[in-house]
């Protein structure tokens, strides 16, 4: 065991809490539960949950920049570049310079990108369903409020999310 371990299990007044009572570890938890059920139903379509986000993004806010994109989905650059490239060579999107930016790419579904995602729209209900079954309507408002409260608190600068390379 190092010795910073063992000064901080010495220490009576630090609480370790197992990964079980961790709110992170749960909500991770979660997160992986929806993402693989949405992976195996999304699968069948010949696309990753990941790709799913990509294009459930692109379907309500249309023309982001890659940059841009990235950050709504909380990913680095190169793996959006890298899935952005593996929809486009699919016909699900097309990317186009920026008329007001030509150094600037924008993000667009195709006819057919638009197509799959309001075919595929009705498993985030299926998933949603399972992940609530047993909720009372209360209980549902009271998640959505308690969520939304938790991401207001991180909404603090010091909690930012910043991009890469940034302390």
């Amino acid at each position: 065991m190092s010795n910073e371990l063992a000064d901080v299990l010495a220490d009576e007044e630090t609480r370790v809490v197992p990964p079980e009572q961790s709110i992170g570890y749960q909500v991770r938890r979660l997160n992986q539960d929806m993402g693989d059920a949405m992976n195996r139903l999304v699968g069948r379509h010949g696309i990753s949950n990941a790709q799913w986000g990509y294009l459930r993004h692109i379907y309500f806010e249309g023309g982001l920049s890659q940059r841009g994109l990235s950050d709504r989905i909380g990913r680095q650059g190169p793996s959006t570049v890298t899935a952005l490239k593996r929809l486009e060579r699919m016909g699900l999107v097309e990317i186009r310079k920026s008329e007001h930016d030509q150094r600037k790419n924008k993000v667009h579904l195709t006819a057919k990108g638009r197509a799959l995602v309001r075919q595929l729209m009705p498993y985030v209900e299926q998933v949603a369903e399972t992940a609530f079954r047993g909720f009372s309507p209360d209980e549902i408002d009271a998640f959505w409020s308690a969520v939304m409260r938790m991401r207001a608190n991180f909404g603090d600068a010091q909690f930012q999310r910043r991009p890469p390379g940034q302390a």
